[in-house]
């Protein structure tokens, strides 16, 4: 849970360029406050039955005070969940609509502090439901429930346990996908191969390519697209990662729109030995709100394959010639400097 509100509070500095920052205690204190409302409010009746420390029980009460007293729930389609405004664990916390991912940290933080005050006795293992390829089986999000750790009971095969990393991650990937500057491809859970074509096809149209800092020149809009904050998620998300996999090649894609040759050509690089040392067979595929398998048409996701290589390929050959146009360009310029220098001398 804090480790999403400093996610909020970086990005809105980042964002506004303020100098006050987003008052992360402010938000811990009312998790606080729901925690102790819940103790005070409904503890009681549970103590009257005898189940004031049965897990089951304790997790049924926390669930209807938190999705039906206090009405928090997860966006109505999954549209909508790609939106910061449903991501951002303070907007979350006071709005009460969020995604999976926010929620189950916002539960999480509730059971940690009845964990700490002794009232649950037991681990709690909290759910998602992620959604299947091409929105297969779920048809709109799920808010998150929980189970007495290890317990059978209300796990479908489906579920996942949360853990915080996971959840981090699933909220930096939403974050990374709502500020997406280019369409997103939802049979296949990426926004690469339309922003690695645009990079490697610009010059011949110049549609879907960087205009300004932040703008996408492009036939479609998106609400939320900005290159800058999406590069900031990826980054996060490569990170997270260990600094080697799939988000090194969508976080090249996005410096070489932004005019960074030299760092893109270089994560791309290290993108292309990752995989050729079997990195992207070993890689696990991580359980997020779309599974990502290229959907369920064999034929068309090898046809997308064949189009991302191609446009890799010749967003290399681009990268490799500016990186050396640029060096060939610095050393002109240090030669200059060091004939200007002499002839001063002289």
């Amino acid at each position: 849970m804090h480790t999403s509100l400093c996610i909020a509070m970086e990005d809105d500095a980042f964002k506004s360029r303020t100098a006050v920052p987003l008052p992360v205690d402010a938000y811990v204190k009312r998790v606080d406050k729901l925690v102790r409302e819940f103790v005070q409010r409904d503890l009681p009746a549970l103590a009257a039955e005898g189940k004031e420390h049965d897990t089951a029980s304790l997790i049924a009460a926390l669930e209807e005070y938190l999705y039906v007293q206090n009405g928090y729930r997860a966006p109505a389609g999954w549209r909508e969940m790609y939106s910061p405004y449903r991501t951002y664990f303070h907007h979350v916390v006071a709005q009460k609509v969020g995604i999976p991912a926010t929620l189950a940290s916002l539960y999480l933080g509730c059971v940690f502090r009845l964990k700490q005050q002794g009232i649950l006795k037991e681990d709690v293992d909290v759910l998602l439901r992620p959604k299947g390829a091409n929105f297969a089986g779920v048809t709109a999000p799920e808010a998150p429930w929980g189970v007495p750790a290890g317990s059978n009971v209300n796990r479908p095969a489906a579920a996942v346990a949360c853990t915080p990393a996971m959840l981090v991650k699933l909220q930096l990937g939403s974050l990374k996908r709502a500020f997406w500057p280019w369409e997103w491809d939802d049979a296949r859970d990426s926004g690469t191969l339309l922003a690695m074509e645009a990079a490697a096809y610009g010059a011949e149209n110049r549609m879907n390519t960087a205009a300004g800092v932040v703008g996408i020149i492009q036939p479609t809009g998106r609400p939320f697209g900005d290159l800058p904050m999406a590069t900031l998620a990826t980054e996060r998300l490569l990170a997270l990662d260990g600094g080697v996999g799939f988000e090194a090649r969508d976080l090249g894609v996005l410096l070489f729109h932004d005019g960074r040759y030299g760092e893109a050509l270089e994560l791309l690089e290290g993108f292309e030995a990752w995989k050729r040392d079997g990195g992207a067979d070993a890689a696990p595929i991580f359980v997020g709100d779309v599974v990502n398998l290229g959907g369920s048409d064999a034929v068309l996701a090898a046809e997308l394959q064949v189009r991302e290589d191609e446009a890799l390929d010749r967003l290399m050959l681009i990268l490799r010639k500016r990186v050396l146009e640029e060096t060939i360009a610095l050393d002109d310029d240090e030669k200059r400097a060091k004939r200007e220098k002499l002839e001063n001398a002289s």
